[in-house]
């Protein structure tokens, strides 16, 4: 919502991250804000090309990493639905991830030791998170 009063009309915001996770997060909060998706991408690199690729996704890329994205632009006022739900959507990335983790050939930086705690715990046949039913 911060952004929006910084944006001409025709503005598109593009986010561009090695986290599946953060994209799925940020969709959500995207939709809350009010900003109409124009693509999402599990792979920017394959899907557009013509953006340039900055040192931190040649980097992550070497490392395995997919670039995830999303490209939107400010619509309309958000409702008050709208930013309900944002304020209700899951604010843990830790929940965005998927249920195996075992499946995951890349983990994004920044959640390596929650993804290790993660499969400790499930090893150990405790939930994910403690507070989970």
């Amino acid at each position: 919502m911060l952004y929006r009063s910084l944006f001409a009309a025709d503005a598109t915001v593009t986010l561009r991250t090695d986290s599946k996770p953060l994209r799925d997060y940020a969709l959500g909060q995207f939709a809350a804000a009010g900003y109409d998706t124009l693509w999402v991408s599990d792979d920017v690199r394959r899907d557009h090309p013509e953006h340039p690729e900055t040192e931190y996704e040649c980097r992550t890329r070497e490392m395995g990493a997919v670039v995830y994205g999303i490209c939107a632009t400010p619509g309309a006022q958000p409702t008050d639905e709208q930013l309900t739900a944002g304020r209700m959507q899951e604010q843990s990335l830790a929940c965005y991830l998927p249920d195996n983790l075992d499946e995951l050939t890349y983990v994004p930086l920044g959640m390596e030791e929650a993804v290790e705690n993660f499969k400790n715990r499930a090893r150990k046949g405790k939930k994910r998170l403690p507070q989970e039913s």
